[in-house]
């Protein structure tokens, strides 16, 4: 799989940095994945959610127009999903990183 992330925290990192990049995985390695309830960063169409992989990595993607149950968002559907949602969602998770930061 292939997401595009607005926020990453990484293995051994203390606090969440907001940037936007692309992230390769294997849903079999994957945690956890879940809707982010801090911060108010999607809308009604790009909703945003924290993958939690394995190695302890954790990054807030968004997913637009969605409404499987959350093991089918890690698949090439959710893949999709991923690719469609804005940007511009991006500066909002940009200006408001505190939220991450205070409360995952």
């Amino acid at each position: 799989m292939r997401f595009t992330y607005a926020a990453i925290k990484r293995y051994g990192d203390k606090t969440w940095t907001a940037h936007t990049g692309v992230v390769e995985f294997n849903p079999t390695y994957t945690v956890s994945c879940s809707e982010c309830e801090k911060g108010n960063f999607g809308d009604l169409h790009d909703t945003a959610y924290i993958v939690e992989l394995s190695n302890g990595t954790k990054f807030l993607c968004f997913i637009n127009d969605y409404c499987g149950p959350d093991d089918d968002l890690l698949s090439e559907r959710g893949e999709t999903a991923n690719s469609y949602a804005a940007r511009a969602h991006h500066e909002k998770v940009r200006q408001n990183i505190r939220l991450l930061n205070n409360t995952y």
